[in-house]
């Protein structure tokens, strides 16, 4: 199957409904990233990513963890608009996590999982007061790392998986995806585990880089299919 039609038939269940505003869920896409956010509706990973040419920046999830022989040191997860052709970060809200104990039930072949505890960063960047974009994208509207569902506490666990496969809702296919990054998230009926940032390697796919030690990663967002554009004013 073609990759981008691979992952689009993910979307449905890879993320979960926000609660929050439209740019404090999280999100995907069919390039070599992926993410999408929406406030009470599913996540979606199909992004088509072209820029518009006068675009400067993108919307992305980065972070990493650090959990040497299983014991839990650190972990992060950041919200960054950066720019596309060097990565300069224009506006970024970071939150770091805190183990508070082992991970809820139910994380898919996790080789770790614990509950955590955000502790958010100031939010920092060259351009945090002069970026553009569409209604409802995150920093338009003076969010910060405590004020994105990342940081208030609905993001409550965080897991990882050397190796997982996907099944689609209704069965009717499976999915290699290597390595593989969950979070837990808690809110009203949505409480469950869901894909953060994985690994396509039959098909040359990856946003994870490192292993269940240690490891970085990196999913652009995206919202209807596109990923999301910054402008600086």
């Amino acid at each position: 199957m073609h990759l981008a039609l691979l992952l689009a038939s993910m979307a449905c269940t890879a993320f979960v409904p926000g609660g929050e505003p439209r740019d404090s869920a999280p999100v995907e896409t069919d390039t070599e990233d992926g993410e999408s956010d929406s406030e009470g509706g599913p996540l979606d990973d199909s992004s088509s990513g072209t820029a518009p040419d006068t675009a400067v920046g993108v919307l992305v999830y980065t972070g990493g963890w650090s959990v040497p022989g299983g014991s839990f040191a650190s972990a992060d997860i950041g919200l960054v608009a950066r720019t596309k052709l060097t990565g300069e970060v224009l506006c970024e809200a970071r939150v770091l996590y805190d183990a508070s104990g082992d991970g809820q039930d139910g994380c898919p072949d996790c080789d770790w999982a614990f509950e955590v505890v955000p502790t958010p960063i100031n939010t920092t960047g060259v351009a945090c007061e002069d970026l553009e974009g569409s209604e409802g994208d995150a920093f338009l509207y003076g969010e910060t790392a405590a004020t994105l569902w990342l940081g208030t506490g609905l993001l409550d666990g965080l897991g990882t998986a050397a190796s997982y496969t996907y099944v689609t809702d209704d069965g009717g296919g499976s999915y290699y995806l290597g390595h593989t990054f969950f979070f837990h998230y808690s809110y009203a009926g949505d409480e469950g585990w869901y894909l953060m940032a994985w690994n396509l390697p039959h098909h040359g796919y990856h946003q994870i880089d490192g292993n269940s030690e240690a490891a970085t990663f990196m999913r652009p967002v995206a919202r209807d299919g596109d990923s999301v554009y910054y402008y600086v004013d």
